[in-house]
């Protein structure tokens, strides 16, 4: 057993191999299109393995599914140099996610749980643990995403700025698109989904959610992850018609700017709080966040004990700010890609090798420093 950024990692049992998960649940996905006959029952075993065993998203998704990639593979583009160039764009900003932002977090975090008396350490640990986890997921899809278009094949975007939801149900519609698509496909709507009443509808919820706990981990803080999750979702639900009414009554529109990002701000801190279950134990969450609601407040705070020093502080913030300003505009893809297009060559290259030249830097700190050789930089959902 491993221990990385406070998790334990198992080290994978060679009979078992990596990405068994996500190749079960692709293979779910084949015979759920045949049996449904959005496809034909594939007779070439070579296309279907490449399928089944797609390699840029075997180890963590994204989960493909039959009928949109096996006709890819049946028939490939091959090597468009306009695919070409955003494949590595991709992949570039997957290692920057991974590298520089998710990997330089689980450091802060785990000084951040070094002292978890101090509220400014907890609160601090709990925000920048929600973004770590989503620039650690993240960071793989856009690899993945990466060389499969290189390749010539579309794989779809799996994180669709979810902190920017306006609601619980939109966060988990945008957070790790394939695998929600694989419960609402294959558990969901199988149920009966929302078409026999609210109260089938409520339960059909509570059970994707029990079950993406247990898929996470066989352990009861996982599938507290799952059951608190699906309360929120059917929680936000239910009152979504009071603040309705409440907007009507104050007359205010929902979609007023400041709303939208109060909205925002919200769906962040009530996230960010759970996914204390999904990193600690269920007793060690509890004791957080009963610290945390019982006061006196510590506000004590050591920059230099965190950080390092202030000026590492501001570097870091400064990086951090520049990883959230992209994926902001992020939100539109094509649009994105438009304006770096329109960019001097000149200024494309030099921003991608300060890019390159800052992730070689620190893979090679980190090879020196025993941090890869520790497991340092291993992306969490290969433990799934």
């Amino acid at each position: 057993m491993r221990r990385v950024f406070g998790q334990e990692l198992f080290v994978h049992n060679p009979i078992l191999p990596v990405g068994l998960s996500f190749c079960v649940f692709q293979s779910i996905n084949y015979l759920a299109d045949v049996y449904k006959k959005n496809i034909s029952a594939e007779k070439d075993i070579f296309c279907l393995s490449a399928f089944l065993f797609f390699f840029p998203t075997l180890l963590c998704g994204p989960i493909q599914k039959a009928r949109i990639l096996l006709p890819q593979i049946k028939e490939p583009k091959g090597f468009e140099s306009e695919n070409g160039i955003k494949g590595f764009y991709f992949f570039v900003w997957g290692m920057f996610e991974k590298i520089i932002i998710a990997d330089k977090l689980g450091i802060l975090i785990e000084n951040l749980y070094s002292n978890t008396e101090s509220t400014v350490n907890v609160l601090l640990a709990v925000f920048l643990y929600s973004i770590y986890i989503y620039a650690d997921f993240c960071a793989y899809s856009d690899m993945a995403r990466g060389v499969a278009k290189i390749m010539g094949f579309e794989v779809g975007r799996n994180f669709i700025n979810p902190y920017f939801s306006t609601s619980l149900s939109e966060f988990w519609r945008r957070w790790h698109v394939s695998l929600n698509d694989w419960f609402v496909e294959n558990i969901y709507i199988p149920m009966g989904g929302s078409r026999k009443g609210s109260f089938k509808k409520c339960i059909n919820i509570m059970i994707v959610f029990f079950v993406s706990g247990i898929w996470h981990g066989a352990a009861w803080h996982f599938i507290a992850w799952g059951v608190i999750n699906g309360a929120l979702v059917l929680v936000s639900n239910i009152i979504k018609p009071v603040k309705s009414e409440i907007y009507s009554f104050l007359k205010v529109s929902e979609d007023v700017e400041s709303i939208v990002w109060l909205r925002r701000f919200i769906v962040f801190v009530i996230i960010s709080f759970t996914w204390l279950f999904f990193r600690n134990g269920f007793m060690v969450t509890l004791g957080m966040l009963k610290n945390l609601c019982r006061g006196p407040f510590n506000f004590s705070f050591d920059i230099t004990g965190i950080f390092g020093s202030s000026i590492m502080a501001f570097a870091e913030l400064l990086v951090l700010g520049v990883f959230v300003f992209v994926q902001a505009k992020r939100s539109d893809e094509n649009n994105c890609y438009k304006v770096i297009k329109r960019q001097p060559f000149v200024v494309q290259g030099v921003t991608v090798g300060i890019l390159l030249t800052v992730i070689i830097f620190v893979i090679c700190k980190n090879i020196y420093s025993g941090g890869l050789v520790d497991g340092g930089s291993q992306f969490i959902y290969f433990k799934f």
